[in-house]
């Protein structure tokens, strides 16, 4: 810091000094921001400023929240066979390789509380966290909203379920699950028009293709005897009703 003084007197008005002091800024470390006196903070909080020092304070300490799976109960990436529909698990109801759901996600978040997983997101479009993300918590969307259809999808497709949650503060955290559309035939059978056979696709498809017949009745002739010769002749009976 340097001080400059100037001096300075017209006719016989008084003598009018002015001193412009000049501050040289030190050259801060990384992370590191030049305060009002000059000097550099330290830790980003400048000595004196204890407004803006608490202020950073309260920023650096605010963590992002956690967003997880229970994979011991189902895994991140999971198999679904073609025709199961695939949706939340019910209350109470646990996902199985036979029976498959989707259970939802834990979150927790140091500021807000150890739980929140009442504000977790399944794919939410973007910029919803400025209108609140209204009908986009796991526990009011349907999978199907978020284009999750594994009983009519192909065999092999495979669905991103995309998990989102905010604390107050805005910071994220994000997760996804996998769900590959898989055959529902047993080994060594084919799935062939939606339905399992025990022959390959190809052969079912060389056979001659026949349609539905009309079924025929054809009424057969009575032998009849008379006296040392059978004849045969179309003969209408009559049954009594009831016998």
């Amino acid at each position: 810091m340097s001080r400059r003084a100037a001096h300075a007197q017209v006719g016989s008005f008084p003598r009018v000094s002015v001193t412009r002091v000049v501050r040289v800024p030190e050259v801060c470390a990384s992370g590191e921001r030049s305060c009002s006196d000059g000097a550099c903070s330290e830790s980003g909080v400048c000595k004196g400023d204890t407004s803006s020092s608490s202020g950073a304070a309260a920023a650096a300490v605010n963590s992002p929240p956690t967003l997880a799976f229970d994979t011991e109960l189902w895994p991140s990436r999971v198999s679904v066979k073609r025709g199961w529909g695939y949706v939340k698990c019910a209350t109470g109801t646990d996902p199985t390789t036979s029976s498959p759901c989707e259970p939802g996600a834990y979150a927790a978040d140091s500021e807000d509380g150890s739980s929140i997983a009442s504000q977790v997101l399944i794919c939410p479009p973007a910029g919803c966290l400025d209108t609140g993300c209204a009908g986009h918590r796991f526990f009011e969307k349907d999978l199907l909203a978020c284009g999750i259809d594994t009983s009519t999808a192909d065999i092999g497709t495979l669905f991103q379920l995309d998990y989102v949650v905010y604390d107050s503060n805005g910071a994220n955290a994000t997760l996804t699950r996998l769900i590959t559309v898989v055959t529902p035939c047993e080994p060594g059978e084919f799935y062939c028009d939606g339905a399992c056979s025990q022959a390959d696709c190809d052969a079912l498809n060389a056979l001659p293709q026949q349609g539905p017949q009309a079924p025929v009745l054809t009424l057969l002739p009575t032998r009849l005897l008379t006296g040392n010769n059978v004849t045969t002749s179309n003969v209408t009976t009559y049954t009594p009703y009831g016998q």
